[in-house]
């Protein structure tokens, strides 16, 4: 898959594509399904996906909190595996923002990528304060020689709406098994190796304080998570919260690994949260918090298979 970062649009060499259009924030089961569609077209050559870098969200400073499912990375590793020719990251800033739906459509898909078709969610919304709508999409498709396909809400057997904004809350709910089933895989946090204040050392159970950045936290609690390191699968336990047995006040990651001792300390890591053990707690002692580590390890491991 060809990536295009910071491109100009002579440098772009899939002309006439049958493209998917949206932010794809975790590339869910329905961004497959939108990536689906629009490989449905075999009279195209080429098939891409067209997102936004960074996330409008990000840009107007809607959120104040994390709220990203994935990292620019691990996009394009998952859009990777969809087998798309292309993906094009279009700089999301002020001149881009404020372009009317019209300029969007002529300028940047007619005459900048010179697309033959685009596929997108039923929510999709374009151009200045997103005044611009599927239907309006479709007309300027009319227009300009484009065609415009509108996926219909992709729902699981249990008729959840497959969205980023769905995710989102079922990972805050707690909801790790829905989530990761709409998702089409564990929830998955990358990010590097800080210093923490060696608590977990103390207690017998060594942890990586990984900072989260800019991704969305799940709920605070306890899960059984793999971590990925060096091509290799190491499975433990993830503790998301503010450890207030300890009086914490910041949000924190860590992860314990099993049968692990080797120094991660400035290395950048994946996290991959499989199940949800217990919700956060306060202790009345240390001697109580370890002895409950230890049951979690004891849950975690069972998931696992016993390793």
């Amino acid at each position: 898959m060809k990536i295009y970062q910071n491109a100009c649009f002579s440098d772009f060499l899939h002309l006439g594509a049958s493209v998917a259009l949206g932010n794809f924030d975790g590339v869910h089961r329905g961004h497959a399904h939108i990536i689906s569609i629009t490989k449905q077209f075999p009279h195209f050559h080429f098939f891409g996906a067209i997102t936004f870098d960074p996330h409008p969200r990000d840009f107007f400073q809607i959120s104040k909190h994390p709220f990203h499912l994935t990292s620019k990375n691990q996009k394009e590793q998952y859009l990777k595996g969809q087998n798309l020719d292309f993906l094009w990251h279009q700089t999301f800033d002020q001149t881009f923002a404020e372009q009317s739906p019209e300029r969007f459509a002529q300028d940047f898909l007619v005459q900048g990528l010179r697309v033959g078709h685009v596929v997108v969610g039923p929510d999709f919304a374009f151009g200045h304060q997103r005044r611009g709508t599927v239907q309006t999409l479709r007309h300027l498709g009319e227009r300009l020689g484009f065609g415009v396909t509108v996926a219909a809400p992709w729902m699981d057997e249990d008729g959840t709406l497959c969205a980023s904004t769905t995710i989102r809350r079922l990972l805050r709910d707690g909801d790790l098994t829905k989530a990761n089933h709409l998702l089409g895989r564990p929830y998955t946090i990358t990010g590097p190796v800080v210093s923490g204040d060696r608590l977990g050392r103390t207690l017998g159970f060594p942890t990586a304080n990984i900072d989260m950045g800019s991704f969305l936290p799940p709920r605070s609690g306890v899960y059984a998570a793999t971590l990925q390191r060096q091509n290799h699968t190491h499975y433990g336990v993830a503790n998301v919260g503010l450890r207030p047995t300890v009086g914490g006040s910041q949000e924190r990651l860590e992860v314990h690994l099993f049968d692990f001792r080797n120094d991660l300390y400035g290395e950048v890591l994946s996290v991959a949260f499989h199940r949800f053990l217990r919700p956060e707690m306060k202790f009345p002692s240390l001697l109580d918090l370890k002895a409950c580590i230890e049951e979690d390890c004891r849950r975690a491991r069972h998931f696992f298979g016993d390793i």
